[in-house]
């Protein structure tokens, strides 16, 4: 509406003004959550660097005519990211950037395990752990070292593949998995 000259450009200081509180607030939770990872046992040496869409007077004025122009608002906490990383030859890379497949998927599995230390830590009970086929285009090591994570939390894994189930079936304990097979309707 400031765009097409039905609202003046004061009429946005309201809604500035609510977005810098609320996105700190958010910010600071987020970096909080994030930094909760820093304890997470885990095969490899995995960490995450938040990327914050920082919110300041400076910064409002500005994106200001753009974010008119554009019709919505530049910075704020749903412009925010977060890069994750592994130690690779000594240094801390971007795992999207440098990682392969399976370090990606191993990246993911580090995340849900992290989110799932961190309910457990906040509600002292043990969540369910949801992986949707996890282990596929992993080679024998990185399998291993998934299992080593899963087998001592409950979950439910998804796959498609046999090999997947027989692999299961030898690494965990008998007496703590159950195998749902679904027949094609």
């Amino acid at each position: 509406q400031v765009r097409e000259g039905e609202q003046p450009r004061t009429s946005l200081h309201y809604w500035n003004t609510t977005l810098a509180t609320a996105g700190e607030r958010i910010q600071r939770q987020r970096r909080d959550f994030l930094q909760s990872f820093v304890g997470t046992v885990f095969p490899l040496e995995f960490s995450v660097v938040y990327q914050p869409s920082v919110i300041s007077d400076d910064r409002i004025a500005e994106y200001l005519p753009r974010e008119i122009a554009a019709g919505h608002t530049l910075i704020g906490p749903h412009k925010d990211d977060f890069v994750v990383q592994l130690m690779m030859q000594g240094d801390q890379r971007n795992i999207a950037l440098f990682g392969s497949r399976g370090q990606q998927r191993m990246a993911v599995l580090w995340l849900k395990f992290s989110e799932f230390s961190f309910l457990e830590q906040q509600t002292g009970q043990q969540p369910l752990l949801l992986l949707d086929d996890i282990l596929s285009e992993l080679d024998e090591e990185t399998r291993g070292l998934a299992l080593s994570v899963v087998k001592n939390c409950q979950s439910i894994i998804t796959t498609t593949e046999p090999a997947v189930v027989a692999l299961l079936q030898t690494h965990l304990p008998k007496d703590t998995l159950a195998v749902t097979t679904l027949s094609h309707l």
